[in-house]
C-alpha cells in the first residue's frame, strides 16, 4: 500500500499531525527482499562535483560492499574529480553513456540535479535510487532514502550496509566510510554529531580500522596545501554576527599548487575562531 514518497509522506502526516522533515522513504525496504540492486548488471555509484571525503567515504564504501557482495555484477565508482581522495582509493573509473542504459545509478552526498558528477550517466540509467544528509533537494528518483539529522552520508551508507551484515565488513570497506564520518563531523566534535554517529563509527572500528592512520589522512595538510590555508585567513571577511567567509578564485589556490577540491574543503580553518557560529567559502 505505501509503495511510494508520497503515500509514505500522506502516513507520515495522518500518523502524527506532522510534516516530516526527516525523509526515510522505505520503498527498498529492509526486511522485505528487494531486487532493485541484484537486478542490475552494471551499477554506477555518482556523488557531487567537488566531491570531499563524505562523498567519496560513501561512494567507494557502497561500491566496494557492493562489489563483495555481488561478484559478478560489474560496480563501477564514476566521477571527473578525486583531488582531495584519499591514498588507498583509486582513481574514479569514467565509463561510457551506452553502457549505462539498462545500469542501475546510486548518487551519494548529493541534494540535486545540479551537483550530480555525471549527470548524463544518471539520465540514462533504466533504474536511479539516492542516499543523503542534506536539506531535501530535489526529488531526484522514487527510490531515495534521506535523513537531515546525520552528520554524514556515510552514517547513513554504513547503517544500510549493517542491516545486511552481522560480521564487521572488509577493511577496504570500512576505511572509506570512516574518513567519510570522522571528515564530515570534524572528529566528531559539531553538533550533528549524535549518539547514531558513534554507533555507525563503533561498528566500523569493529573492522580493526587505524584510527591514526586514518585522522592523518584527511586532516593532515601539505605544506602547499597548509600555506594557502593561511592565505585563506589573511583574506576572509567577517562580520560582528559570527559570520566568517571568503570568496576564491583560482588566482587565490593555483599559486599554492593547490587543487579546487582541497582548496574548498579548507573551509574548516574558520571553525577554529572563537565565536563563529558559521562559516563557508
Amino acid at each position: 500500500q505505501y509503495t511510494s514518497i508520497e503515500a509514505l509522506k500522506k502516513l507520515y502526516e495522518e500518523e502524527t499531525g506532522h510534516t516530516s522533515t526527516v525523509h526515510k522513504y522505505y520503498v527498498l525496504r529492509w526486511n522485505e527482499p528487494s531486487n532493485l540492486i541484484p537486478a542490475h548488471l552494471y551499477k554506477d555509484g555518482l556523488r557531487h562535483i567537488h566531491p570531499d571525503y563524505d562523498a567519496l567515504g560513501s561512494q567507494y564504501g557502497l561500491a566496494r560492499w557492493l562489489q563483495r557482495r555481488y561478484p559478478q555484477k560489474r560496480i563501477v565508482a564514476s566521477g571527473h574529480e578525486s583531488s582531495i581522495a584519499p591514498s588507498f582509493l583509486p582513481n574514479p573509473e569514467l565509463i561510457s553513456v551506452e553502457d549505462c542504459v539498462d545500469a542501475l545509478a546510486i548518487a551519494v552526498d548529493t541534494s540535486n540535479y545540479a551537483r550530480i558528477d555525471g549527470k548524463d550517466i544518471w539520465d540514462t540509467c533504466k533504474e536511479r535510487m539516492f542516499f543523503d544528509h542534506h536539506v531535501k533537494g530535489d526529488s531526484l528518483t522514487e527510490y531515495e532514502y534521506v535523513d537531515e539529522h546525520t552528520a554524514s552520508c556515510s552514517e547513513i551508507i554504513t547503517d544500510f550496509i549493517r542491516t545486511f551484515e552481522k560480521e564487521p565488513v572488509a577493511l577496504e570497506v570500512a576505511e572509506p566510510l570512516f574518513c567519510g564520518i570522522i571528515s564530515d563531523s570534524i572528529r566528531f566534535s559539531i553538533n550533528t554529531t549524535t549518539a547514531y554517529t558513534l554507533k555507525m563509527a563503533s561498528y566500523l572500528l569493529e573492522s580493526q580500522l587505524d584510527i591514526n592512520k586514518l585522522n592523518n589522512q584527511v586532516f593532515s595538510m601539505s605544506v602547499n596545501l597548509y600555506r594557502f590555508s593561511n592565505h585563506l585567513r589573511e583574506i576572509a571577511n567577517y562580520d560582528t554576527k559570527g559570520f566568517v567567509y571568503a570568496i576564491i578564485n583560482k588566482e587565490d589556490y593555483v599559486p599554492y599548487h593547490v587543487e579546487a577540491g582541497p582548496a574548498k574543503a579548507k573551509v574548516n580553518v574558520f571553525g577554529e575562531i572563537r565565536g563563529i557560529q558559521t562559516w563557508a567559502v
